[in-house]
């Protein structure tokens, strides 16, 4: 099981349904990101990647520094000449498989094959997303680690029904290894003038939110609940070998007694 889904309770609760799903938003959102929407290529569609496609990036951010379209007219013949390198075929079918591996343990076999033919859908409308949007002029970038803190870029996600509820002292909810969920990413475009714009605010569920506090909560609860039920079951067990006794004295000891003589 991948640690994201750690912190998310098992329950057949609206809690509970609703930290899966995001925690399946999550993992292909991330994908997404990982595999796809990259600045120069999608990762493994070339050899040394991880290496060449730091250099370029920063290559790129030089040329964006000294002004003008000098950025984007090497960006557009480098990609030109990437996409000539690179198998159209196996665009899709990394993130295919970096999403699957995650979520097929948690997939209902009669639905599996239907999860991957959406889900090959997605792939391939986010493919053609950033085929027209990584040429364009202007640069784009995709942030995927959420900060609660930059609320112009993330926009902070909750269930419907908690957002107004009665909220318990802080102190009492500890929230520790609670990821932030990248639910989807931060869409940001850098001009030729150099200048940032937020194209698309990104939505994320951070610890702080009041689903993950009732979350914990909830999980405290049936905690409480297992360990009263086992220790009703010990006190029933106890209560039973009191009132049937097995030493020398009793009756079934004696009958057995009596019957090998």
């Amino acid at each position: 099981m991948n640690p994201i889904f750690d912190s998310t309770p098992i329950w057949q609760t609206e809690i509970s349904e609703f930290l899966r799903l995001r925690g399946v938003q999550h993992v292909i959102s991330v994908c997404l990101c990982d595999f796809i929407w990259r600045p120069f290529f999608p990762r493994n569609s070339l050899p040394n990647n991880d290496v060449v496609g730091p250099f370029l990036e920063e290559v790129s951010k030089s040329l964006s520094q000294s002004g003008g379209r000098s950025e984007s007219a090497w960006r557009v013949l480098t990609l030109r000449g990437i996409d000539d390198l690179s198998v159209e075929s196996s665009r899709a079918e990394f993130p295919l498989h970096g999403v699957l591996e995650i979520l097929r343990p948690l997939t209902i076999a009669s639905e599996s094959v239907e999860f991957e033919k959406n889900l090959i859908k997605i792939i391939n409308e986010a493919i053609t997303l950033w085929k027209t949007a990584r040429k364009d002029e202007a640069k784009f970038l995709v942030e995927k680690r959420p900060d609660p803190s930059d609320k112009e870029n993330w926009q902070a996600e909750d269930i419907q029904g908690f957002v107004g509820a009665s909220m318990p002292p802080d102190e009492k909810i500890d929230t520790t290894g609670i990821p932030s969920l990248c639910l989807f990413p931060s869409i940001l475009q850098i001009t030729s003038g150099g200048e940032t714009v937020v194209v698309h605010q990104g939505s994320a569920l951070f610890p702080t939110s009041h689903v993950w506090i009732h979350s914990v909560l909830e999980k405290k609860e049936h905690e409480e609940e297992l360990a009263k039920a086992v220790s009703d079951a010990r006190s029933k067990v106890n209560a039973r070998r009191i009132s049937c006794p097995t030493g020398p004295n009793s009756p079934v000891v004696g009958k057995f007694s009596m019957t090998q003589t």
